[in-house]
């Protein structure tokens, strides 16, 4: 098959297990808004942040050099994943020894109570990482998929399980913690035979991917901070009340990103690392995925915005209306990320990884800088000055990871989604007229919210029917071939 055929027949793998995942990621917010107050979705936040800055860090960045080098020998494997055990073991015994000093900062916070369980997480997590990466490496994609959504079934279980038994904040950490261990477990379970692990550790065989990893690892660890400068911020200077309105906003807004981030991280880079040799078919397969992704995430973004004033109470229940200007404020920031997280996979796949790690110090420079004098407007401030930064940042850095990388213009790239985006806000406008012309008819909520999502879909499709169909139609033939040849060659 052509490249273009192949990534189609991949994202069709990974897409639907994608919205899986991201689906049960806000079934969990929605449970925990409807039984938690704000003060308590502000800690989840906190704690969130935890979770996700150690674990861009306990694969201490070898799992993208795994990809990256194609050949690993069974010994270089088995060292990679001792090391990674070890560490994450040293992680948790940090975390379980650190209930005094939470205690003595933090008197009043939940946080003390909780650092044993939160460092549990890291005791499971790196017991499977390594192995999703493998598979990941050999496009393994279904697999992958199937395993990553059962995890996250198993943890939203636990975590309304536990919800409606009023166990607070707890019930998200325990959660994330079956998730960890559940997936871990399938993991080993359905890999262990591709790529047995042994007792052996040879240190100069896993030299050159810890090498690689220190920039990886560094990189993460300045994205991580640069993107969560905010909610360390609002925390800080306005509070977990105030924290808790900005997640839900922040999380509604970056529902399609969530989608597609795991596309790219689980497609793009390992399909991508085959072709690092060939700039011409980067080229295409960038313009591939940026043309079917933003077709589909572009009008969950407009359309989310227009109905925002319905669907935050129908679906989080009263209570977070100063919710709905925060997600209008930050809607630009998700769909400028919609379309910028690409460049992280192409500086992989070339091997660039310093310019990533010099452009996340940057922007974890400008988002402190910014959002410590935006905080002074209130939440409001904040959201409004990520979305002017996103913008600033895209436009800066497009030249160092795309054009320098595989030589691709912003024009070319921007022609490949303004039609997707230029639908989209067509069909935001019309569902926005609809809601303030249902606001004479005094519908229900629920009724309304359908009326609204029933148009918004009708009249995105007919509009792509219209200005795109011979494109959708080739579209789907290559959707079909691509399937045909995948059970051909299963």
């Amino acid at each position: 098959m052509k490249l273009k055929r192949r990534i189609i027949s991949d994202a069709a793998n990974v897409s639907m297990t994608n919205m899986v995942i991201a689906g049960t990621q806000l079934l969990e917010t929605i449970i925990l808004a409807r039984m938690l107050i704000p003060e308590e979705m502000g800690l989840i936040a906190i704690i969130a942040v935890i979770l996700g800055f150690v674990r861009s860090v306990a694969d201490l960045g070898v799992s993208n050099a795994l990809i990256h080098f194609q050949n690993t020998s069974r010994v270089a494997f088995s060292s990679l994943y001792w090391t990674l055990v070890v560490f994450g073991a040293v992680i948790f015994g940090l975390f379980f020894f650190s209930s005094p000093i939470f205690s003595h900062y933090l008197p009043h916070s939940q946080l003390a109570r909780l650092s044993g369980w939160i460092g549990l997480n890291f005791l499971v997590y790196p017991l499977g990482i390594l192995y999703q990466f493998f598979l990941q490496k050999e496009m393994r994609f279904r697999r992958i998929g199937i395993v990553e959504g059962i995890a996250r079934c198993l943890g939203t279980v636990t975590v309304f399980f536990l919800a409606i038994r009023h166990y607070g904040v707890f019930s998200y950490v325990a959660g994330q913690i079956i998730y960890s261990g559940s997936k871990s477990a399938l993991l080993i379970c359905s890999s262990y035979r591709l790529m047995p692990v042994s007792f052996a550790f040879d240190l100069s065989a896993i030299r050159p991917y810890l090498r690689f990893g220190m920039f990886q690892m560094g990189e993460r660890v300045v994205n991580f901070f640069a993107s969560n400068i905010d909610y360390i911020v609002i925390g800080k200077f306005l509070g977990t009340r105030e924290l808790g309105f900005y997640k839900i906003a922040y999380e509604l807004v970056t529902v399609p990103q969530r989608l597609i981030n795991p596309i790219f991280n689980t497609l793009a880079l390992p399909r991508f690392a085959k072709n690092q040799n060939d700039d011409a078919a980067l080229r295409e397969g960038v313009l591939v995925m940026l043309r079917v992704l933003t077709f589909l995430t572009f009008p969950l973004l407009f359309g989310l915005a227009a109905s925002a004033k319905v669907f935050v109470p129908v679906v989080y229940g009263p209570g977070w209306d100063r919710t709905v200007p925060l997600l209008w404020l930050l809607t630009v920031m998700g769909l400028l990320k919609t379309v910028g997280n690409i460049g992280s996979s192409l500086i992989v796949t070339k091997g660039h990884v310093k310019t990533g790690f010099i452009w996340n110090c940057i922007i974890a420079a400008g988002n402190s800088a910014v959002f410590l004098f935006a905080v002074r407007f209130g939440a409001a401030g904040i959201a409004a000055a990520y979305s002017l930064v996103t913008a600033g940042y895209f436009l800066l850095s497009f030249q160092g990871y795309f054009t320098a990388t595989i030589g691709l213009s912003l024009r070319s790239y921007v022609r490949s989604f303004i039609l997707p985006g230029l639908l989209s806000a067509v069909m935001g406008a019309v569902v926005y007229g609809l809601y303030l012309a249902f606001g004479y008819a005094q519908l229900r909520p629920l009724f309304e919210l359908l009326l609204l999502v029933l148009s918004g879909v009708m009249v995105y499709g007919l509009l792509n029917i219209f200005f795109t169909g011979k494109e959708l139609a080739g579209l789907w033939r290559d959707v079909r071939s691509s399937e045909a040849a995948s059970q051909r060659g299963s």
